[in-house]
């Protein structure tokens, strides 16, 4: 396993980066970033045709206070149609040939669905009207 950054092609990229007419720098991280791609792919010619969306699912306490246009019911029907690749987003997605990674953050329910990577913190938030909507 490489452990180690290559410099030469980090070198080549920062290189690359300078001499397209741009002030020095001015794209901040993103040239940091690509630069450190450069260095762990081994090229300078950085590649990133694997696009990822990941859409984090959750419920919020405030719903109750009717300020949505539907209630919490429908998080874990949207969650669901994301995972199994039938929602509006999956379908934007395929058009940027973009994976869609669904993830239960705090979705009220418990969902069966396998496609769906449960990461929850808690069954949905508290009422931010009321209380600290995820502070204990």
């Amino acid at each position: 396993m490489k452990t180690s950054l290559d410099s030469e092609s980090m070198q080549e990229s920062r290189k690359r980066w300078n001499s397209i007419a741009k002030p020095l720098k001015s794209l901040g991280l993103l040239e940091e970033y690509i630069t450190q791609i450069a260095g762990i792919s081994g090229t300078p010619d950085v590649k990133l045709d694997k696009r990822f969306a990941v859409i984090m699912c959750a419920d919020n306490g405030v719903v109750c206070e009717n300020v949505t246009q539907t209630g919490s019911e429908v998080t874990a029907i949207v969650a669901n149609a994301i995972a199994d690749g039938s929602s509006n987003i999956n379908k934007i997605a395929n058009v940027f040939n973009t994976e869609v990674i669904a993830v239960d953050i705090g979705i009220n329910s418990d969902v069966d669905n396998k496609s769906l990577i449960n990461k929850k913190i808690a069954y949905g938030t508290k009422n931010i009207s009321y209380e600290s909507a995820m502070t204990s």
